[in-house]
């Protein structure tokens, strides 16, 4: 055989082969490398790198979201393809890409390119901003605690701007979240007559984690994932999971499901944790160290989980702790009640009757049918806004800071539900200012069409174009050498309050009070003196005159700045330290350098104790 021609082996043998290249979602991609150079070798080794369905794996792992209908046209395209379709998503991502770039890149019509984005893009780029937003962060920032996803690839080179491109990439995807949790929210209270058949339970509440740039496509995927580990653990317990099974028992299997909730750290809360803010997000929810919650949440994922496994479980609206009606696909099964946070058995009703049914549980008979039996979709989501403005009204007077991120996110969260639920309230500030692009994207986009009232609609848009003018205002470039004040700090500087003394870092200045900045986030009187943007330790951001800072510097602040506020990676790329100087800066971001395009050169005089 050696002195046979090459190639020797069989393109069936090549395709064999690369079969077992593993599907794999990363960006590394060096499976799907392998195949491109299988494909770019001679006609031999091409026929076997090409063959269309070598692809499909590491498409569908690649490509978890689309817009379905796009993706249908694609496939015809592509006449199911997998290969061609590979490329025709890798195309598209890469303009989406460049688009995220251009963002992050040019402050000036922002708002307009995001409106583009969410337009042209939306999940179809989806899978390609996932990856953005986990490229791995400068060792600076890495934090040693297990479980931390910011260190994933940490072998790999350092990849330039990498702390904003992370940052804007979240940002579209909350984007693209919060517009479809509007349309799915608008949906569900525009429907008053069949709002069950048009949004369900699990829709409704996974639409909150959008407020957090969370999708609720992904939080449908978790659910999945603990419905089959829970479907794995009942079958090693050989619980009958099959209803045309004799041993079929539905009200033991629906304590079984409770029991599994249990054992995978679903507890109730207790004493101050009712007030946690995460309690009513599913994706926080799912995540380790949230899991001691709310009737409420223990419902959703006790209800998702049991739809998973054939059983229909829907929320109740009982007063003081909301419970799970439980019914069979049989005509004559019985109803039952459900206490997931209990060890009690389920309560099965004897009568169909609803007044029947209330008198079985001790309850007056006129009360509503909802008390009982599933409640309107409206009704719960209703109830758990009011649950998180009731722990964010909490935490704004527990918490030594009212400004923490999550606050306003939260914020954000309930009064756009109650917005789109009574028409005539307003968003509050804290909530139009909770993410940066969301201004014509969502609210002008989405949003403002949403609302059935006319002066409801056209206050919203006008308080956008209020938001997009003064963005616009704030990105204008200031040069040192044309100021006639002394600019005693600069950009990336970290910084002491004389006073307060808090610490924080400087964002950007001005060289006098900017006169539209809202009085509520000055903290000194309007003099002719420089005014900084500071970010402070504990995420707020504050407008301070010159006379009332001085220089700091902790290197334990920058990663307490990053956890405290996402804006911090918006604008800070990592740390220069010169230990033989004993100072040290923060690199900025190419946003930064562009509005002030002088401060990257003092600041490294600064660290090298060269200025004059």
């Amino acid at each position: 055989m050696a002195n046979d021609p090459w190639p020797w082996l069989p393109v069936e043998l090549h395709t064999h082969i690369l079969s077992f290249l593993p599907a794999t979602r990363d960006r590394a991609d060096l499976s799907v490398k392998t195949l491109v150079s299988y494909s770019r070798a001679n006609s031999y080794l091409r026929a076997a790198g090409c063959q269309p369905g070598l692809w499909m794996r590491h498409y569908r792992a690649r490509y978890t979201d689309c817009i379905a209908e796009r993706e249908v046209q694609r496939r015809e395209v592509a006449a199911d393809n997998w290969r061609e379709l590979y490329y025709a998503r890798r195309g598209l991502d890469h303009k989406a890409l460049a688009l995220v770039d251009e963002i992050r890149r040019n402050p000036s019509g922002r708002h307009d390119k995001a409106s583009l984005f969410a337009r042209e893009y939306s999940f179809d780029a989806f899978d390609a901003l996932e990856l953005e937003a986990e490229l791995p962060i400068p060792a600076c920032f890495r934090s040693d605690a297990p479980g931390d996803t910011s260190t994933k690839d940490a072998s790999e080179e350092e990849i330039p701007y990498v702390m904003s491109r992370r940052y804007w990439a979240k940002a579209l995807i909350g984007i693209i979240a919060r517009c479809h949790t509007i349309k799915t929210w608008a949906r569900l209270f525009s429907t008053p007559d069949n709002e069950n058949e048009s949004v369900t339970f699990e829709e409704a509440l996974a639409g909150l984690s959008a407020f957090f740039d969370e999708s609720p496509r992904q939080i449908s995927r978790m659910l999945d994932k603990f419905a089959e580990d829970c479907r794995d653990s009942l079958t090693d317990l050989h619980v009958q999971l099959d209803p045309k099974a004799a041993d079929y028992d539905l009200a033991q299997l629906c304590v079984e499901i409770r029991k599994f909730l249990l054992r995978a750290g679903f507890e109730n809360a207790r004493s101050f944790g009712f007030y946690d803010l995460m309690n009513q997000f599913p994706h926080a929810l799912m995540k380790e160290g949230h899991r001691q919650t709310i009737p409420m949440s223990k419902v959703y994922m006790f209800a998702s989980i049991a739809r998973r496994l054939g059983i229909q479980a829907s929320p109740t609206n009982a007063p003081g702790k909301v419970l799970c009606h439980i019914t069979s696909a049989e005509p004559d099964a019985h109803e039952m009640l459900l206490d997931v946070c209990t060890d009690s058995s389920p309560h099965v009703f004897m009568s169909r009757q609803t007044a029947d049914m209330l008198q079985e549980l001790g309850l007056a008979q006129d009360l509503s049918e909802d008390i009982v039996r599933p409640c309107r979709i409206s009704t719960i989501l209703q109830r758990a806004v009011t649950n998180i403005q009731i722990a964010v009204r909490w935490n704004q007077r527990m918490a030594q800071s009212a400004h923490l991120e999550r606050l306003s996110w939260c914020e954000y969260a309930w009064s756009t539900a109650m917005l789109l639920r009574m028409q005539e309230m307003r968003l509050t500030p804290s909530a139009m200012e909770a993410k940066p692009l969301d201004a014509r994207a969502v609210f002008m986009d989405t949003l403002a069409p949403t609302l059935v009232l006319p002066f409801a609609r056209s206050d919203l848009e006008n308080r956008c174009k209020n938001t997009i003018d003064l963005d616009e205002e704030f990105m204008k470039v200031y040069r040192r050498s044309e100021t006639q004040q002394p600019i005693m700090f600069f950009v990336g500087q970290a910084v002491k309050h004389l006073t307060y003394e808090y610490l924080g870092c400087i964002l950007g200045w001005h060289p006098v009070c900017w006169r539209s900045w809202p009085e509520e986030f000055k903290s000194g009187d309007e003099e002719s003196q420089p005014f900084y943007w500071v970010l402070t330790a504990d995420g707020r951001r504050l407008y301070v005159p010159q006379q009332d800072l001085t220089e700091a510097f902790d290197l334990g602040l920058c990663k307490q700045m990053l956890e405290s506020r996402t804006t911090f990676s918006r604008y800070f790329e990592g740390i220069h330290e010169d230990k033989q100087q004993g100072r040290s800066r923060l690199l900025l971001s190419e946003e930064l350098k562009t509005m002030y395009p002088e401060d990257e050169k003092v600041s490294e005089m600064w660290v090298a104790r060269n200025l004059p």
